[in-house]
């Protein structure tokens, strides 16, 4: 299934969401919007990890914060929890 979500959380930045789910689990990911990510690269590798895990809020808040840390990425103007809600809000 194909579902998209835009979400603008009390200061963040817009966050455009597109996914393809089978089972709740991500098939493909594409995560746009006005915010930035250091090094910019991050957001595409972000996509590539998310593919497979399973789409539960609290789940997907402790590997984005994790993935975050250990790849040295900084968001600009989103959070983990904002990105977690950006996809669950695909699957209404």
């Amino acid at each position: 299934m194909i579902g998209n979500f835009i979400l603008k959380k009390p200061g963040q930045k817009l966050i455009k969401l597109r996914l393809e789910y089978e089972d709740n689990l991500i098939k493909n990911i594409q995560i746009k919007g006005d915010f930035f990510m250091y090094p910019e690269e991050g957001i595409e590798d972000l996509e590539k990890e998310l593919i497979g895990k399973e789409i539960d809020t609290k789940e997907l808040i402790a590997f984005i914060d994790e993935f975050f840390e250990k790849n040295d990425v900084t968001p600009y103007g989103i959070s983990s929890e904002g990105i977690a809600e950006a996809i669950v809000g695909c699957l209404e």
